[in-house]
């Protein structure tokens, strides 16, 4: 009854595919599917929570009344040739109203598949050819290729690559094994299947009383292939390691999805630092015991030592995050060239206020700072995480909503965490660096785009001297912040070196 709190997508499809698919959804709504039909439907799904919403009150379409087909759905199959725009009118029992109008767009052909206009073969292990028939007015659409995969007892059309429309497209033959094909054991099904190219487009209506809404409208054709070919399926690529001195080395694990939503540095012009924070322990208590027996008296020694990182002005840590931040930006601007944009207004956009705070605390016992303002990026809290449990498209996803209203092309989020060791006869400071930076979704149905995510941290800190704290700057040193700097480049040189050799860019310059 009150459409706050959902999400709408309004869909029109051109050119249902054929019914020898034997998809799940044809089964589920066989009596009303028609291959080469149109169709017009909308979804109300929970932005808060996990589910779908069925509406109390009415649902049109052009002024017919729609039952509720389940999962959230409304629709209506329409003949090929009812090219006109479809209007949807939700009325709910609390008096809200709303009108969505979606409009189709112009048809896609599949020409030829690897040269042959029919019969073809896709081999799983090669490059694939296709030629497209795209009519004018088809500039600003997205191409999407699907063939059908069987998982959990599912039969559906997966992704295999979205790219920009074009006439001609020429694939790499890693494409296939870095798709979000679900079921990486079996892939994509072998023998008889379906390829289906998928034109495609989407906007983001903002509209009071509703939580969110997309309009998209698509396009399909569907050809049947024969599938053969054994490629290596794989989820992401990852590397790690050790760098430094032998006795005392940095270690570092990072990782990133397949080309799928893994996406290349070199693809990026604009990052936002989205958070950035220290946090630590710097106070602590070893406890011993220790018995002796002489005669019928047992004797047990209790020792207590306390171990104290020096107290420090909250400025020191506030240096050491402006150094952290510097390093990353003159990596990422020399690197690929590219630019952060001012943290001020990062922190002063709508949507980041909505991002969990991160509590500052300063004190002889622990330390918990972050730069400039920044918040979670990634919520810590129960309450945090919970709040972030939802079923809405990825383009109403936080992040999402974030980079759109930045303008940015990555969020970069890294916390630095201190421990105090009690096993070694000096005190020092051991570091442990997480880090993720993420993109926009790479399509209406993909998660977030990833350019790296994990840790780089070290088992043992390094001495100091007291005289060295006069220095703002003696942090730099005591926290290895150099050396996690060298593992960090290091990582993703191992990683763009596997990214070359699985066709990662090539994949992304057709996006």
């Amino acid at each position: 009854a009150d459409l706050s709190n959902a999400s709408v997508q309004v869909r029109f499809i051109r050119n249902l595919y054929q019914t020898e698919a034997q998809t799940t959804e044809v089964k589920h709504v066989s009596a009303i599917w028609q291959p080469g039909a149109n169709v017009a439907v909308i979804n109300f799904l929970k932005r808060e929570g996990i589910g779908m919403y069925e509406i109390d009150g009415t649902v049109k379409l052009n002024g017919e009344l729609l039952t509720h087909l389940g999962s959230g759905a409304y629709g209506k199959v329409l003949p090929a040739d009812d090219l006109s725009p479809q209007t949807f009118i939700i009325d709910t029992s609390t008096g809200q109203h709303f009108e969505f109008t979606v409009e189709p767009l112009p048809e896609i052909a599949i020409r030829s598949i690897n040269g042959q206009s029919e019969g073809a073969t896709i081999d799983l292990g090669k490059s694939l050819e296709l030629e497209l028939g795209n009519p004018s007015g088809t500039k600003d659409t997205t191409v999407g290729l699907k063939m059908l995969a069987d998982a959990v007892g599912t039969r559906a059309f997966y992704e295999v690559g979205t790219f920009k429309s074009t006439d001609k497209l020429s694939l790499p033959s890693t494409m296939f094994a870095s798709s979000s094909v679900p079921n990486i054991k079996f892939g994509f099904n072998k023998g008889v299947n379906y390829l289906q190219v998928e034109r495609s487009t989407s906007r983001l209506v903002e509209m009071e009383g509703i939580g969110a809404a997309q309009i998209i409208s698509q396009s399909w054709d569907t050809a049947p292939v024969q599938v053969t070919g054994e490629p290596k399926y794989f989820t992401h690529i990852s590397t790690e390691g050790e760098i430094g001195p032998e006795k005392s080395p940095i270690a570092y694990s990072l990782r990133k999805p397949n080309a799928a939503t893994g996406r290349p540095f070199s693809t990026a012009k604009k990052f936002a630092l989205a958070s950035l924070s220290v946090r630590g322990t710097l106070y602590q208590k070893k406890v011993s015991t220790s018995s002796t027996t002489t005669g019928n008296i047992k004797t047990t020694t209790t020792t207590t030592e306390t171990w104290q990182f020096p107290p420090l002005p909250t400025a020191f840590w506030d240096q050491l995050l402006e150094n952290i931040y510097a390093d990353v930006q003159n990596l990422m601007q020399e690197r690929y060239g590219i630019q952060f944009i001012p943290v001020g207004q990062v922190v002063a956009s709508g949507e980041y206020a909505k991002l969990e705070e991160i509590d500052q605390e300063s004190s002889d016992v622990k330390i918990k700072r972050s730069y400039k303002g920044t918040k979670n990026l990634v919520p810590t809290s129960i309450s945090g995480l919970l709040g972030q449990v939802s079923s809405t498209f990825a383009a109403d996803r936080p992040e999402a909503r974030l980079m759109r209203e930045l303008g940015v092309d990555g969020l970069v989020a890294i916390t630095l965490d201190l421990e105090l060791p009690t096993d070694t006869d000096k005190i020092t400071l051991r570091p442990r660096m997480g880090i993720r930076i993420t993109g926009p979704p790479t399509s209406q149905t993909a998660g977030q785009a990833v350019y790296l995510e994990g840790g780089i941290s070290a088992d043992k800190g390094v001495t100091f001297n007291e005289s060295e704290l006069e220095n703002i700057n003696a942090l730099n040193r005591i926290v290895r912040k150099e050396e996690l700097m060298a593992a960090l480049v290091q990582a993703i040189n191992e990683l763009e070196a596997q990214e070359k050799d699985l066709g990662y860019d090539l994949i992304w310059a057709l996006k």
